[in-house]
């Protein structure tokens, strides 16, 4: 939950279009990056769909059983999670150049909204397990307890995210304002 996180964090693609010497490469990495696909994988609820829509999938149909069982879906499944976390911390927190930026709202309702998914799901779980599965009740617990308690710190930290950019994008604002304002002369 906190790998999605920190790589987002670091802004890949930032770092990548810095340090790439002037090629084809790095002039064809932002048009990928902002073609029509990838822009709708990054708008905030259809990330969130995928991210937990993927979980609830996982965990409340046989697919969990089944990766158990074959290495290489569970490998499948394990980048999948991973891929679909890094898209949606992506989509919410848009620290990377995209071209289409969405508001503070919706990404803050979007988050809002997946945090309840992520939450609910970690409460079934800790009621049954996923379908053809045998865990016990304290291992059960304990993993669900993990998902709920792991999720919200991961979501408290996206949230900061979000608000920190809210503060400066308030602070911009407010600093242009108060700087195109005309200043009143003391002695009226």
């Amino acid at each position: 939950m906190a790998a999605p996180l920190l790589l987002v964090l670091a802004r890949p693609l930032t770092l990548v279009l810095r340090t790439l010497p002037p090629s084809p490469l790095r002039r064809g990495l932002p048009a990928m990056a902002f073609c029509g696909p990838v822009r709708w994988m990054v708008f905030p609820p259809a990330a969130a769909l995928l991210d937990f829509g993927g979980l609830w999938l996982l965990y409340r149909t046989g697919l969990f059983a089944a990766a158990t069982e074959r290495p290489l879906l569970h490998i499948a499944v394990h980048a999948h999670v991973l891929a679909a976390g890094l898209l949606f911390t992506f989509a919410v927190c848009q620290f990377d150049p995209v071209r289409h930026r969405h508001g503070l709202t919706l990404r803050g309702a979007t988050l809002l909204a997946g945090g309840t998914a992520h939450a609910a799901l970690a409460k079934s779980l800790y009621v049954s397990t996923p379908p053809g599965t045998a865990f016990g009740s304290a291992d059960l617990h304990t993993g669900a307890q993990l998902m709920y308690y792991g999720g919200d710190l991961t979501e408290l930290a996206l949230a900061a995210a979000v608000a920190v950019q809210w503060y400066i994008s308030t602070g911009r604002n407010y600093a242009r304002h108060t700087a195109a304002a005309p200043v009143l002369s003391a002695g009226r």
